[in-house]
C-alpha cells in the first residue's frame, strides 16, 4: 500500500500524497491540555449513510463487504496504533465469538503493518492498546483470540452503578477490573473518560459503534471524528447509520483534512475525512 497515491483536497493547496502515515501523529500527540484524554472515533459509510445493513447470512446488522477496502483498513490501523486504550462493547465480542467479525482489538501480526508496531515502540507504547468493554448486562464472552498473547494488555469492563454487583464477581475472578462509569445501567461518556484519565490513559479510540458514538457526543467527550465515505449507494430498509439515539445538541465539526482515493481495491472511490469536534456552551 505504500505506493498508493491520494489527492489531498484540503487543506489547500491540492497535492498528491501517499496513503501510508497520513493519520499518524494526527490523533492526540499534539494536545493543548496534556491532562485531558483525546477521544477519537472512526467510521466507514456509503454516500447514503449506511454503515451496516442486513444480509441473508446474518439476521443482525453487518458491515457490507463492498464498504471494506485495504485503504480504509490501513487508516483505521494508523489510528489504532496511536491509542493507549480502545473502547469496545459486549455485542462486538459476541459476534467475534460467533465468527461473524474479525479481531480488530490487536494490530495484525503481518509484515505489512510492522511499521505501526515500530511506531509504538519508538514512543514507549506497549505492542497493543489496553481494552475497555462497555456493557450494561455484563454478559458476554471473552474470546480466546482476544486474550491470546495479551500478557501486556490490560482489560476492563465498564458498566453503570446500577448494575447488580453479583455480575462483577465473575470478571474480578478473571482478573478484570470493573469500572463504574454511569449513574444507571448504561455507560456514560463523562464518567468513563474520567475513570480512564485517572488511570493515565491519554489517547482513547472508540471501536464501539453508533450507540457509543452518541454517548460520547451527548456527553461532549468526542474530540476527533474520522469518516471514510465510499462512493456507492446501498439503499435498503434495514440499516444503521453512525448515530443511534435521541436527538443531540449540535456538535460542530471543523474539517481538518479531506483526501480523495479515486479507486480503492474494492473498485469504488472514497473520501477520507477528519474533523475536530466542538460544542456550544
Amino acid at each position: 500500500m505504500s505506493a498508493k497515491r491520494l489527492l489531498r483536497l484540503f487543506p489547500l493547496p491540492c497535492a498528491e500524497t501517499g496513503l501510508n502515515n497520513i493519520y499518524l501523529e494526527e490523533f492526540g500527540w499534539h494536545r493543548s491540555d496534556p491532562d485531558k484524554p483525546v477521544v477519537a472515533a472512526n467510521f466507514v459509510t456509503s454516500l447514503d449513510g449506511r454503515i451496516a445493513v442486513t444480509s441473508p447470512t446474518d439476521p443482525g446488522m453487518g458491515l457490507p463487504d463492498s464498504l471494506t477496502s485495504r485503504e480504509d483498513f490501513r487508516l483505521f490501523l494508523e489510528l489504532h496504533a496511536q491509542a493507549d486504550c480502545l473502547v469496545t462493547h459486549g455485542e462486538y465480542l459476541r459476534k467475534l465469538e460467533d465468527g461473524k467479525l474479525g479481531n480488530i482489538l490487536r494490530l495484525p501480526d503481518e509484515p505489512e503493518f510492522s511499521d505501526l508496531y515500530a511506531w509504538r515502540r519508538e514512543r514507549g507504547l506497549a505492542p497493543c492498546p489496553d481494552i475497555v468493554i462497555a456493557s450494561s448486562s455484563m454478559v458476554f464472552p471473552l474470546p480466546s483470540s482476544v486474550k491470546k498473547g495479551s500478557t501486556e494488555q490490560k482489560f476492563y469492563v465498564a458498566t453503570g452503578k446500577a448494575t447488580d454487583q453479583a455480575l462483577h464477581d465473575p470478571w474480578h475472578r478473571r482478573g478484570l477490573e470493573v469500572l463504574q462509569a454511569g449513574s444507571s445501567f448504561a455507560v456514560e461518556g463523562g464518567p468513563l473518560v474520567a475513570e480512564l484519565a485517572r488511570r493515565g490513559y491519554r489517547n482513547i479510540y472508540l471501536v464501539a459503534g453508533p450507540k457509543m458514538l452518541h454517548t460520547m457526543i451527548r456527553d461532549r467527550q468526542l474530540d476527533k471524528l474520522y469518516i471514510s465515505v465510499s462512493h456507492q449507494l446501498l439503499g435498503g430498509m434495514d440499516f444503521k447509520t453512525m448515530l443511534d439515539g435521541e436527538p443531540l445538541k449540535p456538535c460542530r465539526l471543523r474539517l481538518n483534512s479531506l483526501l480523495l482515493d479515486k479507486s480503492s481495491d474494492n473498485g469504488f472511490g472514497q473520501f477520507f475525512t477528519s474533523f475536530e469536534c466542538t460544542y456550544d456552551e
